[in-house]
């Protein structure tokens, strides 16, 4: 029997259905289904029924459409997939998409063919589709399976009389005459719109519908004359508090009861009839027009709140009535409201019809039951949102964070401020309130979906270096690479050594080169296999091979790289699948097996879960389309339009909506039943709320005569509100925007909240205004309405009434000394690296005392270089002058390693820089007497308390060096500890250096003399690393140079004034020389005078032996 058991009270319906889960369930043990419109209010009524009977393990929450499917598969002997129905929103899409995609040329080429309007109105010249119609395609479907899905629920008689064809006439389907208004075009237009509508659905899916509907008759047939069938249906159908009912719906449920226990739970908005009441703003409107036809039809408009926001409900309890009779329905009364407070007053008036509690209401100032807030940008809403919870909280020991609801009305546009504010640890401004942001897939689900989708959507994008060392940086992308955040941040920045720009492979970026270039030195695999190569092959000869190895990796990442390689050859399978057509369902299957196979190391998280759920999902709704019609055809969809499906189905799924036991933060529609004490409603602007209508050109519903269970954002918007405020058990707080950041302009919150606030004005005319409340645009203002400041906030406000204070330095200066080596623990270093830990003593000094400081930009080239860079240049110089001295051919190797410009312009550089560099060369043989280099090979010089390294030559006594760098001191520097090294062996000679612009010629000295020297320059490294060393490499020369002048002191001051204020002079970055100094600026020039006085005579000897 079909009962409608109806309650303005939430836990007197409640009431009611444990009386009847008591007494049909058949034990706590026994498991039936609990239809409900929202899964956070199936899990509501599961945590009540665990208290109350503990236990609730089998209640089984379920959606209408999917419990009536799965009950017409069960009796006809089908096996049903899943949760899904047939003739879902997604398998629509992608099926007809599917069909004119492969019809499309058919369709375009054909004016007469029947589909081809639908097609024509959006590409009038084109006589076939091309790739980048697609596009809109894909969008184009979407909209058609929308409007196919409105018609499905909400009138399916008009796909009843699509199934004939010819259909009936659009104005026999119509109720009304809306239709007869529109001007004659308008009306023709609409009518065209008909025919087309039907003959696409006649031709795509009216076959698989045909199937559904002789199931369902089936289903029917089975129940009148089958007894066993009738064995099969659950003997307990409960429906609790439905939000959208339509008609069909309602007559479905009322069959059902002719053969089960079904039980409609009606959770009304006010105590009795309330469904003939009319809005007050149209009644308002309607009295100025025609008050004759006001008095005539006795309209009444009752309590302007719920008449206003509640015609969704009206609507609901009018369908509901129309099929009630006094034998089925039943209606239990609210108890009565105790007005205590402003909300409580709009509560009883709501709930009571009429507008007299709120007048009488206390008026109290302190009343913070009901309140209105103006700030200033939604950040400063939730911070000040937090303040108020606080004092709530802190009001009554009893209340819990569980206790606490915020509402907005698109909490997925808002959720990195939310997530800022309230993060799930709670910790923001000093006081913890940890929350959740339920209805959106949470962090964890976005970056494991990033990171799973990144296999796929690469493919034919042009696989760029930042979009891909960014995906590389995703922790889930590592971990499925068997590695780690810092360790895969190595191994791409290895890749950018290695050259790595743009494009994955040579066959991939051919596609947008000139058919004669072949120039893929800067792809994704070349860099690759340069590092892998580095890490297997770093020291063999490179002539014959195809790339050159780049050191600097270790056997330890190995594994990583070949991870990087074997998702290398995986991708290229990909690609060759993405080149064949596959169908959407092997599409489907296939991201599933990666998230299988490549992410186990997340398996048990709760990301992981819900991608697994939302691919099933997916998998479901394609195979029940399919079983109904399985002449249908393979589904093909472009990759990038099924990955996009696939978020925009995880971002809308449900199953992260269910209360989370501490702040609970969620849509307004999606959470609008919920019983909280403490409601918050965010964002009531203007601009946001409520939605307004989606312009659906294409639906004829909108012709027709409105039915219940018609969709209308507004209405479900306001109808959302409403009972939101009748749910709130104790506080009702609203949020709006009264200016912009950075905007002064006033704002007025959303229409419907300056309705409300016209309401408590009109019914409390005398009473001051103390529910609605102004906030200032920062918190570091102090704020009159609150009770207390956070910790942080008044932190801050302190810190900013205190007068400024000078900094404290970050280090104290000092005089530098030179220390010896400890002999008992010997050094092995390369001489590379003390030129540069003396050329750069900030740098080395921060490295040694771990402290951080990055300020470059590290973000990688996007495409590969046209031109050369004076950097570029440089290196290309210098990886010749290399060569050269190597008596190796420089062009063999330049050819194949990222310097070069790309394309035809790498190749003319290479050709100048080639001979004006052999020129170079060999005219510095000539002038040096030799008439080959000098072989060069790795030695090791023994300092006694150090062992240095370094590359020097094995032969003859003079080495000429060819230099890509200027005529610079710390150019010069690096030389001359090149030239000490050599001559330390006792086998050295005169260096003669040609620089960029100009040439130096270096004496030899003798081995004792040149060890000595570079043991004083070992002593500097120890000391920059152990002091901040203030006696720049750089200015030396320049110093020593000014001391035999007449106003040498005075240019010295100024020398060291410049150096401080200009980076360009100096060797080491200017950021860190400032981050490590800071604080010490009125002395700094006198430090750095004083140790250069005391350390600049060291270069003295460099200066004595040029010649």
């Amino acid at each position: 029997m079909y009962k409608l058991i109806e309650s303005a009270d939430y836990d007197t319906l409640f009431a009611a259905y444990l009386a009847d889960h008591d007494r049909y369930s058949g034990g706590v043990f026994s498991e039936y289904d609990l239809i409900i419109s929202t899964l956070p209010e199936g899990d509501i009524l599961l945590q009540k029924l665990a208290d109350a009977r503990g236990i609730a393990s089998g209640v089984r929450p379920r959606y209408w459409t999917s419990f009536y499917w799965h009950l017409v598969e069960h009796i006809t002997g089908y096996t049903p997939r899943g949760e899904q129905t047939p003739l879902n929103n997604t398998a629509i899409r992608w099926h007809l998409y599917t069909y004119l995609y492969r019809h499309g040329d058919t369709i375009l080429a054909d004016p007469a063919h029947p589909l081809h309007p639908h097609l024509h109105q959006h590409w009038p010249e084109a006589t076939r589709l091309t790739a980048d119609m697609t596009r809109r395609l894909w969008h184009y479907s979407g909209q058609l399976a929308n409007l196919y899905s409105h018609y499905l629920n909400q009138r399916p008689d008009w796909l009843d009389a699509w199934q004939h064809d010819p259909p009936p006439a659009l104005d026999d389907l119509l109720q009304g005459n809306s239709l007869q208004r529109q001007p004659a075009w308008l009306a023709g237009h609409y009518r065209e719109h008909y025919q087309q509508q039907h003959r696409l659905w006649h031709a795509t899916l009216a076959e698989t519908y045909a199937a559904r509907a002789e199931r369902i008759r089936t289903f029917w047939h089975k129940l009148a004359h089958d007894a066993a069938a009738r064995d099969k249906l659950p003997p307990y159908i409960p429906l609790y508090a439905p939000t959208n009912l339509t008609e069909t719906t309602l007559r479905t449920l009322i069959r059902l009861g002719e053969y089960s226990e079904v039980r409609l739970y009606h959770l009304t908005a006010a105590d009795g009839e309330y469904s003939d009441i009319v809005d007050s703003r149209w009644l308002r409107r309607l009295k100025l027009r025609d008050p004759a036809r006001v008095e005539a039809a006795h309209y009444d408009h009752g309590n302007t709140l719920l008449s206003r926001y509640g015609k969704q409900q009206r609507d609901r309890a009018r369908l509901l009535h129309a099929y009630s009779t006094d034998d089925n329905t039943t209606q239990h009364d609210a108890p009565t409201i105790t007005v205590s407070n402003l909300l409580s007053a709009v509560q009883a008036d709501i709930r009571s019809q009429n507008e007299t509690h709120t007048a009488a209401a206390p008026h109290d100032a302190h009343d913070d039951s009901l309140r209105i807030h103006a700030c200033h940008g939604t950040l400063r809403q939730a911070e000040t949102l937090r303040g108020d919870i606080i004092a709530w909280l802190n009001a009554d020991p009893t209340r819990r964070l569980s206790d606490i609801l915020i509402l907005l009305p698109d909490p997925i546009a808002e959720q990195s401020v939310l997530r800022a504010v309230f993060p799930g640890s709670g910790d923001y401004d000093g006081y913890r309130l940890p929350a959740r942001i339920v209805g959106t897939p949470d962090t964890g689900t976005t970056s494991l979906w990033h990171s799973l989708a990144g296999h796929y959507t690469h493919l034919n994008g042009r696989y760029d270096a930042p979009t891909i060392t960014d995906w590389l940086h995703n922790d889930d992308t590592a971990q499925s690479l068997g590695s780690d955040h810092e360790h895969i941040q190595r191994i791409t920045a290895a890749l950018i050594r290695a050259g790595y720009k743009r494009g994955f492979d040579s066959e991939h970026l051919q596609q947008t080169l000139h058919p004669d270039d072949h120039d893929h030195r800067y792809t994704y695999t070349y860099a690759l296999d340069r590092l892998i190569a580095g890490v297997l092959m770093p020291d063999s000869g490179d002539d014959n091979r195809d790339t050159i190895p780049l050191p600097g990796l270790s056997l330890a990442d190995l594994p990583v790289l070949e991870a990087l390689a074997k998702h290398a050859n995986r991708s290229r399978e990909l690609r060759r699948k993405l080149a064949a057509h596959t169908p959407a369902q092997t599409w489907l299957a296939d991201i599933r097996d990666t998230l299988h196979r490549d992410y186990q190391h997340a398996h048990d998280t709760t990301a992981w879960q819900t991608l697994n759920r939302a691919l099933t999902s997916l998998e479901q709704q394609l195979s029940a389309h399919r079983d109904l019609a399985p002449q249908n055809e393979q589904l093909y969809l472009p990759l990038p339009f099924i990955l996009d499906n696939i978020e925009t189905h995880l971002s809308t799924q449900q199953n992260s909506r269910e209360p989370s036991g501490v702040i609970t933060i969620g849509s307004l529609t999606g959470l609008r039943n919920l019983p909280y004490k403490l409601i918050a409603f965010m964002n009531a602007d203007h601009d946001r709320y409520p939605a307004r209508q989606n312009d659906e050109r294409y639906n004829l519903i909108d012709l027709d005569r409105p039915r219940p269970g018609d969709r209308n954002r507004e209405q479900e918007d306001l109808a959302a509100l409403l009972d939101s405020i009748s749910r709130a058990g104790e506080t009702y707080w609203i949020y709006y925007n009264a200016a912009k950041p950075g905007d002064n302009e006033p704002r007025l919150p959303a229409s419907p909240i300056q309705e409300l606030l016209q309401y408590l004005d009109e019914q409390r005319a005398e009473a001051p205004r103390h529910y609605h409340i102004t906030h200032p645009a920062t918190p570091f203002e102090p704020d009159p309405a609150e009770t207390r400041p956070a910790p942080l906030w008044h932190n801050v406000r302190q810190t900013l009434a205190r007068p400024p204070h000078p900094a404290l330095p970050f280090l104290t200066l000092c005089h530098a000394t030179l220390s010896a080596a400890d002999p008992a623990d010997p050094e092995t270093l390369p001489l590379d690296q003390l030129i540069r830990d003396t050329l750069r003593p900030a740098a080395a000094y921060a490295r040694a005392h771990n402290i951080s400081h990055d300020n470059h930009d590290d973000t990688p080239a996007a495409r590969e270089p046209l031109a050369a860079s004076a950097l570029d240049n440089y290196h290309i110089n210098d990886t010749i002058n290399r060569a050269l001295e190597e008596g190796r051919d420089p062009a063999a190797r330049l050819a194949r390693l990222p310097l070069l410009p790309a394309g035809i312009s790498g190749n003319i550089l290479l050709a100048q820089r080639l001979a004006e560099n052999q020129a170079h060369y060999r005219a510095l043989l000539a002038q040096s007497g030799c008439t080959t280099p000098p072989p060069l090979a790795e030695h090791t010089l023994d300092l006694g308390d150090t062992l240095l390294t370094a590359r020097l030559p094995t032969s003859g006594n003079t080495w000429p060096r060819l230099s890509a760098r200027r005529q610079k001191a710390k150019h010069q520097y690096r030389y001359w500890l090149e030239h000490l090294a050599w001559n330390a062996r006792g086998t050295g000679g005169d260096s003669h250096i040609h620089y960029a612009d100009g040439n130096e010629q270096l004496r030899t000295l003798p081995a004792e003399d040149a060890a000595e020297q570079l043991r004083t320059w070992l002593a500097v490294r120890r000391s920059a690393q152990q002091q901040l060393w203030l006696a720049p490499i750089e200015l030396m020369p320049t110093y020593l140079d000014n001391l035999g002048k007449k106003d040498g002191a005075d240019k010295n001051r100024l020398l060291i004034h410049q150096w401080i204020d200009d980076d360009q002079g100096k060797a080491d970055s200017g950021e860190l020389w400032r981050h490590l100094w800071r604080g010490n600026e009125a002395i700094l020039a006198d430090h750095i005078a004083a140790a250069l006085a005391t350390y600049a005579p060291l270069l003295q000897p460099w200066l004595d032996h040029r010649a």
